[in-house]
């Protein structure tokens, strides 16, 4: 048995990475498509000098063991930063959706329940809603 807890396949990291990955390359060459490719090096340059949210250190600092030494190209790090907000917003938004729908879907199934209906001398126990003030009675 593997555990796959840390590993980036394991929680869709590497899927968001590509999302991100694949379209900023794609605006740096609005110009000229043909020339897609040169920009990926630095792309892939500024994700690794990125400070991850849980490690709080960078993917080069923790191979290697020492921090990045490298120019900063700020237009491809604005893309990278913008890209990965728009797909955490889109995340957010979804899982909102999602708790909406189930809290609606519960909301409408106790609105329906039909309230029991009980004839005489039926016994029927009834929870204590009030309690005393008094701390020396037991909680159950």
């Amino acid at each position: 048995m593997q555990i796959t807890t840390g590993v980036p396949r394991a929680d869709c990291q590497i899927e968001r990475m590509h999302g991100i990955l694949i379209p900023v390359p794609a605006k740096l060459s609005i110009d000229d498509p043909a020339k897609l490719f040169k920009f990926v090096p630095d792309v892939q340059r500024i994700i690794n000098r990125a400070v991850s949210r849980s490690s709080k250190f960078t993917p080069f600092e923790l191979m290697t063991g020492v921090k990045m030494r490298n120019k900063g190209d700020l237009k491809i790090k604005e893309i990278l930063d913008e890209k990965y907000m728009n797909s955490i917003i889109q995340e957010k938004e979804t899982i909102r959706e999602e708790t909406k729908a189930n809290i609606f879907k519960v909301q409408e199934e106790n609105r329906r329940r039909i309230a029991p209906i009980y004839k005489i001398n039926d016994l029927v126990a009834i929870k204590r809603t009030q309690k005393e003030v008094s701390s020396s009675n037991p909680s159950f």
